[in-house]
């Protein structure tokens, strides 16, 4: 073969190469949207695997026991802290509710001595 002949075919085949490999990409987007919960729970498995093993080494207690307890203490300390900022959401808004008022009082006060003062100028 010439050499363009393969330059063109190394060329074909690099095209082919990149499109087979944004089609991929492609598809793996579209399925991350279905599969994220289970790479999530992979990863909490990751982690908490070691912390299992260790109690189990150390306190002889059954991995299945020690899972639960580990998950319900994750859980927990996730729901307290969702339940802790939901808390300080829902109180700032409630002095915001209070404290509008007064702020958009004070702002009118202040634009209106602001007008004043350009106005004698």
């Amino acid at each position: 073969m010439h050499d363009t002949t393969k330059k063109k075919i190394e060329f074909i085949v690099q095209v082919i190469y990149v499109a087979i490999v944004l089609l991929l990409c492609y598809i793996g987007l579209r399925i991350a949207i279905l599969v994220w919960p289970f790479f999530l729970a992979l990863l909490l498995v990751a982690c908490i695997n070691p912390l299992v093993q260790l109690i189990y080494r150390k306190l002889k207690i059954n991995q299945q026991v020690t899972s639960v307890i580990i998950l319900v203490a994750l859980y927990s300390g996730v729901a307290f802290l969702i339940f802790a900022v939901c808390t300080k959401i829902i109180f700032g808004i409630k002095v915001l509710e209070i404290a509008f008022p007064m702020l958009l009082q004070i702002l009118l006060v202040r634009f209106r001595i602001m007008v004043l003062h350009l106005s004698r100028i």
